[in-house]
């Protein structure tokens, strides 16, 4: 299985020469696994993607798309995809089942006249979509698990399996913890499903927008401090985790400099990566 980031910031895009070390788009993951891919979100970084698989004989004929939520952050790339407007190209779109309107009229929404000048019925690519719930689902050759997470709105953690390799995607989740009516059952029940679900997992990519620091002024916005990332893959037995979806508040320097104290401490038993655009990891 191979991953490679495409957009690993959170909230909103952030171009610029400080943020170009680990990039300033917004999430989008690739996962290949022999000819078989998935899509994890449509942040900004799906645009830089889709120009990737028009080069050369890169092109499918068919994609699968998960989104984690509805959030622009994970969805405001769709309309600058490419192979969306290449006839005989499926895009299947797969994300949670929404409260109040369906999925297509949620993604129909950033086509309207007032966001974007193609409405979706023009687009020429052939549009599948599928709302999940927790579940698991077989999709382009994965077996896919769906649960959700505790983040504002409908929210979807996917686990990802190929080849007896297990891949956790959890961008967007807090810990419950935080919240003052949930009693220490409550907390530990939901820890203990989460580490169900992470059970047999090699890499984790867990949400990380906060350094420990900044997290106190955030409680609430739906996104974890480092240290519960990190907390969670201890707990879980995941030797391998990702800290994704950096605040747009932090450039370069602000994640170097942490990068270097937290390499400095003892997190024995996990190694921890840091997201960067086009960064590759092979399981």
């Amino acid at each position: 299985m191979e991953i490679t980031f495409w957009g690993v910031r959170g909230s909103i895009a952030t171009p610029g020469s400080d943020m170009g070390y680990f990039g300033g788009n917004t999430s989008c993951i690739a996962v290949r696994a022999g000819t078989n891919q998935l899509i994890l979100d449509a942040g900004t970084g799906l645009r830089p993607l889709g120009t990737s698989l028009m080069r050369g004989r890169q092109l499918k004929r068919s994609y699968h798309l998960l989104l984690s939520h509805f959030h622009l952050d994970h969805l405001s790339g769709l309309p600058f995809f490419q192979p969306l407007y290449q006839k005989g190209v499926s895009l299947h779109i797969y994300g949670p089942k929404g409260n109040h309107r369906s999925l297509r009229q949620i993604i129909a929404t950033l086509f309207n006249e007032e966001y974007f000048p193609l409405p979706l019925k023009a687009v020429p690519a052939h549009l599948r979509l599928h709302s999940l719930r927790e579940q698991n689902k077989r999709i382009s050759g994965f077996s896919v698990t769906s649960f959700y997470l505790n983040h504002p709105g409908s929210t979807l953690g996917y686990i990802i399996e190929s080849n007896n390799k297990r891949l956790a995607y959890i961008t967007d989740h807090e810990p419950i913890r935080q919240y003052r009516h949930c009693t220490r059952e409550s907390v530990a029940r939901y820890e203990k499903r989460l580490q169900s679900y992470l059970s047999g997992v090699d890499l984790m990519i867990h949400d990380a927008q906060y350094l420990n620091r900044q997290y106190p002024h955030y409680r609430g916005w739906g996104h974890s401090p480092w240290s519960y990332a990190i907390q969670l893959a201890k707990s879980a037995g995941v030797s391998d985790v990702v800290l994704y979806h950096h605040d747009p508040a932090n450039d370069d320097q602000t994640l170097k400099h942490a990068w270097a104290r937290l390499k400095a401490q003892k997190n024995r038993g996990v190694k921890i990566h840091l997201a960067r655009e086009r960064q590759v990891i092979r399981l």
